[in-house]
């Protein structure tokens, strides 16, 4: 993959705001399933402008609420949608992903909703490249509560995309 294009989905800090979403980008390029880098609140929204929710993978960097609050609304998406998507989306977050994000979409306080019929949930490991469709990702460890990481896109012809959240080295 030569090409990358990162569309801001929300940037608007900790909070979804009335003109923009809380944090969400999304990565794309020829060949590419689509990627969102973060997925907090009102990024689902935002996301059918430009990509059908049900096609795309996701990239946690931490599990801050802003950073990943609409996850459950891409669960009822992938579930409940009259043309559901077959398969699970790829989901790479810190460790513990699946409770985290469990206990935030279940139907009854107190439970977890197993959300592997829906996602592939792949922690990060420091410094371990990973390949995904022609990029190379390597994860980095940040300064930044609880456990975060900055992303290393790297190309084929070795051009490179850095991001790290809200996180700082």
């Amino acid at each position: 993959m030569t090409r990358m294009r990162l569309t801001v989905l929300g940037c608007s800090g900790s909070v979804g705001g009335p003109d923009s979403a809380a944090s969400g980008y999304l990565l794309t390029g020829p060949g590419m399933t689509p990627v969102v880098l973060e997925f907090g609140p009102g990024i689902l929204g935002a996301l059918q402008r430009y990509a059908d929710p049900g096609a795309v993978n996701v990239f946690l960097t931490h599990l801050h609420a802003d950073h990943c609050a609409d996850i459950s609304g891409l669960l009822v998406w992938r579930r409940y949608h009259p043309n559901p998507p077959s398969g699970r989306a790829l989901l790479y977050a810190p460790e513990g992903s699946a409770l985290r994000l469990g206990n935030a979409s279940a139907e009854v306080g107190g439970e977890t909703d197993d959300v592997t019929d829906v996602l592939e949930l792949r922690p990060w490991v420091e410094g371990e490249p990973l390949d995904y469709e022609g990029l190379s990702i390597t994860p980095y460890r940040m300064y930044h509560p609880p456990e975060s990481y900055g992303l290393r896109f790297t190309t084929d012809t070795g051009k490179v995309f850095a991001y790290t959240g809200d996180t700082a080295v």
